[in-house]
């Protein structure tokens, strides 16, 4: 008898280490293939100064970091997922770089007394980083982009020059340019990173509006970047989500031309009305379903809809709009299949939550949540580690 329960025993322990290794596999849902569970998001809390590494697969926290740092805004890896950075959103903050293997500190940069850093584009081989700055003492005049040699945490001296309020920075997959957008002046700065030369371009080039009157507000960028999108409209295109004109515009990096303004609300696409929103702030492209979504830190929902525009899905919809419970969505990011969608809630007057998108579901839903720290505005996808050959 004993030896039957000794088997039986063993026989449990078994089937309970298979299903642990099915759950460590993942679940495929209808629509798309398993997500590998050792991928992670990592969630800045600005209020709180800390670090949630979450599963993407099941939004569980695996472990937690005190950054020691004001104000944690942005947070950004480096192409092999190796290294991660943070910038301090507050006068004279800084960058800090992180192993991700262990959450170990491995140097640190400050900013200029004027200068608040919101954001850093990152070049394809991980060696050198764009910090723009959302404002000093003067929030109304062109401001400078730092660029640091990320090696060493060191500044390497330039003379680049942004627009005023710039929030995001972006760097293209090969490595030719970043793109900026300001806030304050209506206009994108694109960084040529060979020779570090700019050029601004203004979101509203039928205009002569001057600098301080934020009519558009440009906040998030997103750099087109598949072959079949390029190949498709004969380059790259950047999408600009302008907080204050309720739109995104869209650039062609080619030309440098504004081509075309989808309109972010909730009764319709295209067209643009120039209402002051205060609505869209950041905004990814996901080309396996050729969606774009955009989060609206003030208006509270989710906008999911084509570059183009024109019905699709079953019911024939033109756009979806997603309403999380808690407010405020700020930060997003995509899986690299773009199988799922993840973004922040803000939520000022409490404990700040990420959401988890299916993308592949028609339409898309939110399928899952969970609460973070305060302020949670960063958020960051790091991919599975790949094994070695």
């Amino acid at each position: 008898m004993r030896r039957l329960s000794l088997l039986l025993a063993r026989g449990l322990l078994a089937a309970i280490g298979v299903f642990g290794l099915l759950s460590l596999a993942g679940c495929p849902d209808e629509g798309g293939e398993n997500i590998e569970l050792a991928a992670r998001l990592y969630v800045l809390n600005q209020g709180e100064g800390t670090l949630f590494i979450l599963n993407a697969n099941t939004l569980d926290r695996i472990d937690s970091v005190n950054l020691e740092v004001t104000n944690p805004h942005y947070i950004g890896f480096d192409p092999e997922g190796e290294f991660y950075y943070v910038a301090s959103r507050s006068i004279g903050g800084m960058i800090t770089k992180w192993r991700a293997s262990d959450n170990t500190p491995m140097g640190s940069v400050q900013m200029p007394f004027d200068f608040q850093p919101t954001s850093i584009g990152i070049t394809p081989d991980g060696q050198t980083g764009y910090v723009v700055n959302f404002g000093g003492l003067d929030i109304t005049t062109r401001t400078k982009i730092m660029k640091l040699d990320l090696s060493t945490m060191t500044i390497i001296p330039t003379n680049m020059t942004a627009g005023a309020m710039t929030h995001d920075c972006r760097v293209s997959d090969d490595g030719q340019f970043a793109v900026a957008c300001n806030m304050m002046t209506n206009d994108v700065t694109v960084i040529y990173l060979d020779a570090d030369s700019v050029k601004n371009i203004s979101v509203d080039p039928d205009s002569l509006y001057p600098t301080g009157t934020q009519k558009y507000g440009p906040y998030g960028i997103w750099i087109e970047e598949s072959e079949d999108a390029l190949a498709a409209h004969g380059g790259r295109r950047v999408f600009i989500a302008c907080q204050h004109a309720g739109q995104v515009r869209v650039m062609d990096l080619n030309d440098l031309d504004i081509t075309d303004s989808i309109e972010i609300s909730e009764h319709g696409h295209g067209g643009g009305s120039h209402e002051t929103l205060y609505g869209p702030t950041q905004v990814l492209h996901d080309p396996a379903n050729d969606h774009i979504f955009v989060t609206t830190q003030f208006e509270n929902f989710v906008w999911v809809g084509h570059p183009e525009g024109g019905a699709h899905g079953e019911e024939g919809e033109d756009f979806w709009i997603l309403r999380p419970q808690a407010i405020q969505p700020f930060g997003i990011v995509k899986s690299e299949d773009g199988r799922r969608v993840y973004f922040t809630c803000v939520n000022a007057t409490g404990k700040g939550w990420v959401y988890a998108i299916d993308n592949f579901s028609h339409p898309p839903r939110i399928i899952d949540s969970t609460e973070v720290g305060k302020l949670s505005y960063g958020l960051a996808w790091q991919p599975p580690v790949k094994p070695q050959p």
